[in-house]
Protein backbone atom coordinates (compact mmCIF):
# COMPACT_ATOMS: atom_id res chain seq x y z
CA UNK A 1 0.00 0.00 0.00
CA UNK A 2 1.95 3.13 -1.12
CA UNK A 3 1.05 5.90 0.74
CA UNK A 4 -0.02 9.42 -1.26
CA UNK A 5 -2.51 11.02 0.95
CA UNK A 6 -4.30 12.77 -2.02
CA UNK A 7 -7.41 12.71 -0.81
CA UNK A 8 -6.97 14.92 2.55
CA UNK A 9 -7.00 18.37 1.97
CA UNK A 10 -5.28 21.29 3.58
CA UNK A 11 -7.65 23.61 5.66
CA UNK A 12 -10.83 23.64 7.17
CA UNK A 13 -13.49 24.18 4.40
CA UNK A 14 -14.15 28.03 4.03
CA UNK A 15 -15.48 29.70 0.82
CA UNK A 16 -14.58 27.76 -2.09
CA UNK A 17 -17.04 25.46 -2.57
CA UNK A 18 -17.30 24.22 0.31
CA UNK A 19 -13.20 23.88 0.10
CA UNK A 20 -12.21 20.17 1.04
CA UNK A 21 -13.13 17.17 -0.98
CA UNK A 22 -16.83 18.40 0.12
CA UNK A 23 -17.44 17.35 -3.87
CA UNK A 24 -21.44 16.70 -4.68
CA UNK A 25 -22.98 14.06 -5.56
CA UNK A 26 -24.40 15.34 -8.51
CA UNK A 27 -21.45 17.03 -9.03
CA UNK A 28 -19.59 16.23 -12.62
CA UNK A 29 -16.73 13.53 -12.57
CA UNK A 30 -14.27 16.29 -14.18
CA UNK A 31 -15.10 18.48 -10.73
CA UNK A 32 -13.51 15.96 -8.80
CA UNK A 33 -10.84 15.28 -11.19
CA UNK A 34 -9.91 19.08 -9.93
CA UNK A 35 -10.30 18.54 -6.35
CA UNK A 36 -8.55 15.68 -5.86
CA UNK A 37 -5.28 15.71 -8.61
CA UNK A 38 -5.13 19.53 -8.86
CA UNK A 39 -1.41 19.72 -9.66
CA UNK A 40 -2.20 17.69 -13.12
CA UNK A 41 -2.35 18.97 -16.02
CA UNK A 42 -5.49 20.18 -17.44
CA UNK A 43 -5.29 18.28 -20.60
CA UNK A 44 -4.19 15.14 -18.42
CA UNK A 45 -7.32 15.85 -15.94
CA UNK A 46 -9.65 16.18 -19.05
CA UNK A 47 -8.59 12.64 -20.15
CA UNK A 48 -9.41 11.15 -16.95
CA UNK A 49 -12.50 12.90 -16.98
CA UNK A 50 -13.18 11.60 -20.54
CA UNK A 51 -12.02 7.89 -19.52
CA UNK A 52 -14.95 8.04 -16.50
CA UNK A 53 -17.18 9.64 -18.87
CA UNK A 54 -16.92 7.00 -21.62
CA UNK A 55 -15.31 4.00 -20.23
CA UNK A 56 -17.13 3.71 -16.86
CA UNK A 57 -20.63 5.86 -18.01
CA UNK A 58 -20.25 7.69 -14.93
CA UNK A 59 -20.96 11.62 -15.44
CA UNK A 60 -21.43 12.58 -11.97
CA UNK A 61 -19.90 11.82 -8.15
CA UNK A 62 -23.06 9.75 -7.88
CA UNK A 63 -22.56 8.09 -10.57
CA UNK A 64 -18.93 7.08 -9.89
CA UNK A 65 -20.25 5.72 -6.05
CA UNK A 66 -22.58 3.66 -7.20
CA UNK A 67 -20.00 1.94 -9.17
CA UNK A 68 -17.56 2.06 -6.28
CA UNK A 69 -20.43 0.41 -4.31
CA UNK A 70 -19.53 -3.00 -5.94
CA UNK A 71 -15.79 -2.69 -4.83
CA UNK A 72 -14.81 -3.65 -1.32
CA UNK A 73 -11.18 -2.93 -2.13
CA UNK A 74 -9.26 0.24 -2.93
CA UNK A 75 -6.86 -2.34 -5.22
CA UNK A 76 -9.43 -3.86 -7.40
CA UNK A 77 -11.52 -0.43 -7.72
CA UNK A 78 -7.87 1.15 -8.58
CA UNK A 79 -7.16 -1.73 -11.61
CA UNK A 80 -10.60 -1.27 -13.20
CA UNK A 81 -10.18 2.79 -13.23
CA UNK A 82 -6.76 2.09 -14.74
CA UNK A 83 -7.97 -0.36 -17.09
CA UNK A 84 -9.81 2.70 -19.09
CA UNK A 85 -7.44 4.78 -19.28
CA UNK A 86 -6.64 6.48 -15.73
CA UNK A 87 -3.50 7.10 -14.86
CA UNK A 88 -2.33 4.99 -10.96
CA UNK A 89 -1.98 8.08 -9.03
CA UNK A 90 -5.45 9.68 -10.59
CA UNK A 91 -6.79 5.91 -10.11
CA UNK A 92 -5.51 5.42 -6.68
CA UNK A 93 -6.81 9.36 -5.63
CA UNK A 94 -10.34 8.67 -6.94
CA UNK A 95 -10.60 4.92 -5.40
CA UNK A 96 -9.49 5.98 -1.96
CA UNK A 97 -11.67 8.89 -2.11
CA UNK A 98 -14.68 6.71 -3.16
CA UNK A 99 -14.10 3.96 -0.61
CA UNK A 100 -12.21 6.03 2.00
CA UNK A 101 -14.27 9.23 2.30
CA UNK A 102 -17.72 8.00 2.35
Amino acid sequence: TSGGGGISSSGGGGGRGGGGTGVADDADVGELINVLLPRTSPKKKEAAAAALRGELDCDTVGELRDLAAAFDDVDKLCARFEEKGLTLAGAQAIAKWLLVTK
